[in-house]
């Protein structure tokens, strides 16, 4: 049974390399691109990004500048971050604790496109990790 299973699998992803090279060089690229994008975002929603958060500066109670790198898809050396109710519930990048929604958080501000644009981080994390 484990071997069929891994027989099909292999199959299956041969079969979708052939569908794949049929495409442009351009179309491959924009559609790999638009997959990592979306498959990034859903991970930092999920709590489950690869990122490494440093808080870097804390100029004001309601501001924060932080570096976000992720290996995989995105580096801000000095992202500015704003504090503002959480629209929508999710999970706090840097503790990995629930945030509801109409919780305090601190977002990125600005960079609409930003691949972590929905990323959250909860005050209370915010407060216990000292700027460096």
């Amino acid at each position: 049974m484990f071997v069929e299973m891994e027989v099909q699998d292999t199959w299956a992803r041969i079969v979708g390399s052939l569908a794949r090279a049929e495409q442009t060089d351009d179309e491959q690229q924009m559609s790999l691109s638009k997959k990592l994008r979306h498959a990034d975002r859903s991970a930092t929603r999920a709590g489950g990004g690869h990122a490494t958060i440093i808080v870097v500066e804390r100029p004001t109670r309601t501001s924060a500048t932080i570096e976000w790198r992720d290996s995989t898809n995105c580096y801000y050396g000095a992202q500015l971050w704003r504090l503002v109710r959480a629209r929508k519930s999710g999970v706090c990048a840097l503790s990995g604790e629930p945030i509801s929604r109409g919780d305090e958080i601190f977002k990125p501000c600005g960079r609409t496109g930003a691949v972590n644009a929905d990323a959250m981080i909860r005050t209370s994390a915010m407060r216990a990790c000292p700027a460096q």
